[in-house]
């Protein structure tokens, strides 16, 4: 009976088998997976942190999701294979903490998470800072951020904390001078312009405006005349409404060219608007009567994720998701009746830009405007707006300044002090000073020699020891000095004036993938900083009084304020430093170049007791070697791919044989080194 019971069921079981194990196979699926064990972080090559976890021996495991968490910004998820139990995470920052989550996922269905956190890691210390030829390394303090009152660094003090609730995804901003208005993308039905007051941050909320139903994508905001225009990158338009009443202004809307259909930033002046274009990376010129298109500009290649736009009607400044720092541009005259034309690039001004947002842990910047002390930088993620020092007197600068007869260092507007000094027989000079912006002033000293305008403003030489040109802003509240030293008869000019040729970059010298030594041609820690950057530096190092001072590009100001206050008055000429590359290799930008005529010293740098860096004036080891006698160096050190290589005066040949290989044909001219006199 057994058996034909058996018999007759055998068929039906087969059938319903599936359906007996499919609920349960699918509630398996539908469980979550537990969380990864052992999720562990361990320092990896370079800025990278190496991820593991256990195997969990799962099959049903078909993915696994990581984010991480850095100055309170969290990233999208990353999916990669469920077999993985390893992930290298790149481009850590130096003194920044992270946090990692780890999830499984069987199917859409996603997992406990596992969290790992990563102490903030310090930058690397040069080749030699301990058990090498040189001594410690200086680095910053920690704590809260600080007040600054730098160029180009965050305030602190400033900013507007916290915006309003519902008030979580700005966009455009502008201000009248005392309120700042802010454009709102919301998530939901919230679009509308919000106002603060720029002096206490107080939400203004009887100045505030909705937008039209279709002015749902707002990204740029700005106003003139009591009418501000609102840009949205779903229309090819500005909207405009009446600062006073909040009514609509259709009007008054100004239609854009169909290529100008992204539009995000925008700004206006001089009888102009200027549109941001998202999907072009361009910049747009209309007119602000009539709204013809005058002319399209193309953005820097790193500029790839523009936003927000202001400008003083000199300078230009774009803000980038993206890069996190805000771009600046000469701003453009557009040619005349020719807006069909092949679209210009745009004039960079690298000195100008804002290029440490993420110290602030603005990383999401969006609208930007200025008051001509600060520059204010909405963040679309955080709910606040961060601050920052715009350069001293930024509308006192001079677009150009030309001494006749006199040579000093190629003028910038954001330099003021030079050396110059006279050619040969020249004993008058004529100044032409002109300002950045037409109705800034200008004031000369000593007085014209003549008092004849239309030969120019002449200044007799003999007795003059200095030239100042002083430029007043165009409201008179701001000023800024330029300054000429002129070296007398028997005064020599600094070494960077004597050169032949200017130097084709900022920086001499290889970076390779770690340490380096370069040599700075002077200027600025602004400048130093910019100049860095553009070589792919992550850090500097200073060797000042036997130890090294870092100055780290991503960090915050008060942690490199022991470089700044050694450089207080600029670095000069010639300053030999290590360096720490955070991109790939480069070579030497300079190249050869000859000494100056005035080298004061076959190895330029004081020598102090310790360890002191120096640059050599160039020529055969023998020179070099009695040259090192004569300052009571003990020992010489080159840097060469990463590791130091040495030379000891009067010791066996067999002793410096690799430093001797290393340069066959004599040590070139500028070659910066390290050298250790005994107490």
């Amino acid at each position: 009976m057994k058996s034909r019971l058996t018999g007759r069921f055998a068929p039906l079981l087969l059938l319903a088998l599936p359906l007996l194990l499919f609920p349960l196979h699918t509630a398996h699926g539908q469980q979550p997976p537990g969380a990864p064990a052992n999720f562990a972080a361990a320092p990896g090559d370079g800025r990278a942190v190496t991820l593991t976890w256990d195997n969990p021996d799962d099959p049903t495991i078909t993915a696994y999701q990581l984010r991480r968490t850095a100055a309170g910004v969290t990233s999208d998820w990353l999916q990669f294979g469920g077999s993985s139990t390893v992930h290298v995470s790149a481009n850590i920052e130096y003194g920044v903490r992270y946090t990692f989550e780890l999830r499984a996922m069987r199917g859409t269905t996603a997992g406990a998470i596992a969290t790992v956190t990563v102490r903030p890691r310090p930058a690397p210390s040069p080749p030699g800072s301990s058990g090498g030829p040189v001594g410690g390394f200086v680095g910053g303090g920690g704590g809260a951020p600080e007040p600054s009152e730098a160029d180009f660094e965050w305030t602190v003090t400033r900013d507007i904390e916290a915006l309003a609730s519902g008030h979580d995804r700005p966009t455009g901003a502008w201000s009248d001078g005392s309120t700042l208005w802010l454009a709102n993308n919301a998530d939901g039905p919230g679009d509308a312009v919000h106002a603060y007051d720029l002096a206490s941050g107080e939400r203004l909320e009887e100045r505030e405006f909705a937008l039209d139903e279709r002015n749902r994508a707002p990204r740029g905001v700005w106003g003139s005349g009591g009418t501000a225009w609102v840009s949205d990158s779903g229309r090819d338009r500005l909207f405009a409404y009446d600062l006073a009443s909040a009514e609509r202004l259709p009007e008054r809307d100004i239609e854009l060219v169909a290529r100008n259909a992204h539009a995000r930033g925008i700004w206006g002046g001089g009888g102009r608007i200027w549109v941001l274009d998202g999907n072009r990376n361009s910049l747009f010129a209309y007119g602000e009567v009539g709204g013809d298109v005058l002319a399209e500009y193309h953005l820097d290649a790193a500029n790839g994720d523009p936003h927000g736009l202001w400008s003083d009607g000199v300078t230009a400044w774009v803000s980038d998701h993206a890069a996190k720092r805000l771009f600046a541009y000469r701003l453009p005259d557009p040619a005349p009746d020719d807006p069909a034309g092949e679209p210009q690039p745009l004039e960079r001004v690298r000195d100008e830009e804002f290029s440490r947002l993420t110290r602030a842990s603005n990383n999401s910047p969006r609208g930007i405007w200025s008051d001509g002390a600060v520059m204010y930088v909405a963040d679309a993620h955080d709910g606040r707006v961060y601050t920052y020092n715009m350069p001293d007197a930024i509308d006192a600068r001079l677009a150009s300044l030309v001494l006749a007869g006199v040579r000093f260092d190629e003028f910038s507007p954001a330099r003021t002090e030079y050396e110059g000094g006279a050619e040969t027989g020249v004993e008058v000079t004529t100044v032409e000073a002109v300002p950045t912006q037409a109705r800034a002033t200008v004031a000369i000293e000593p007085p014209d020699a003549d008092g004849d305008s239309t030969e120019g403003y002449q200044v007799t030489l003999a007795g003059t020891s200095e030239i100042t040109v002083t430029v007043t802003s165009p409201d008179g509240s701001r000023t800024r000095v330029y300054r000429v030293a002129l070296a007398g008869p028997d005064e020599p000019l600094s070494p960077q004036e004597h050169l032949d040729e200017p130097w084709a970059h900022c920086l001499k010298g290889a970076v390779a993938g770690r340490f380096s030594l370069v040599v700075y041609e002077g200027g600025s820690v602004e400048s130093l900083a910019a100049c860095a950057e553009s070589r792919g530096i992550a850090v500097l190092y200073a060797l000042h009084a036997g130890r090294y001072l870092a100055y780290i590009l991503a960090a915050p100001h008060f942690v490199n304020r022991p470089f700044a206050e050694l450089y207080r008055e600029g670095v000069p000429a010639f300053t030999p430093l290590v360096v720490a590359g955070s991109g790939p290799a480069s070579e030497d930008p300079v190249g050869e170049v000859a000494p100056p005529g005035d080298w004061p010293a076959c190895l330029h740098g004081a020598v102090a007791p310790g360890f002191s860096a120096v640059v050599y004036a160039g020529g055969s080891v023998e020179d070099l070697a009695a040259c090192a006698q004569s300052r009571e160096v003990t020992t010489l050190y080159v840097l060469h791919e990463g590791g130091w290589v040495s030379y000891i005066p009067g010791a066996p040949a067999f002793v410096n044989r690799a430093f001797g290989e290393l340069f066959p044909d004599g040590v070139p001219a500028l070659t910066p080194l390290v050298v250790k006199r005994e107490d």
